[in-house]
């Protein structure tokens, strides 16, 4: 999220961490990531109940200060642990400017509740589905407003972070 980009100490091994349990993939504690895994990314924080813009995030299978300082214990170790917003299950939509500055007012807070590095974007299907134009112009509104809120998310970031 930095404005400019440090240059690469070598390449880096970047995986998923699912916050939940799962039968075909059982929870490990965030401690338990393999440790050539060099960036982290924690999945999910999606919008709240009834909400396609107001973003929450909770540990689902660990308590809250276990996850905090699980996160803080990476970081010691060189690691970078990111927050992933949407997955496959979740849309996000912005639909006003109110709705923009929600979903960045509570980005920021899980950002600084949790003391993550960063953000990584996986939007898909409903959330990122545009009528025309393209990436590099895009014309819809909700598309335009989401760059606008991802923008305006890492300048603030850079500037209360470094």
């Amino acid at each position: 999220m930095a404005g400019s980009i440090a240059a690469a100490q070598g390449p880096d091994l970047v995986g998923y961490w699912h916050n939940w349990n799962d039968g075909n993939a059982p929870y490990l504690e965030l401690s338990q990531v393999d440790p050539r895994y060099s960036v982290v990314e924690v999945s999910f924080a999606v919008p709240a109940l009834g909400s396609t813009y107001d973003m929450v995030f909770a540990p689902a299978e660990t308590a809250p200060a276990t996850f905090l300082a699980d996160v803080a214990a990476l970081q010691a170790q060189g690691r970078k642990v990111l927050i992933s917003i949407g997955g496959a299950n979740a849309t996000v939509h912005l639909d006003s400017d109110a709705e923009r500055d929600q979903f960045v007012s509570s980005m920021l807070a899980i950002l600084d509740t949790y003391g993550f590095d960063g953000l990584d974007i996986d939007l898909e299907g409903a959330s990122v589905a545009i009528s025309g134009g393209t990436i590099a112009n895009p014309v819809d509104a909700r598309i335009i407003r989401l760059i606008d809120a991802v923008n305006t998310i890492a300048d603030t970031f850079q500037n209360t972070h470094g």
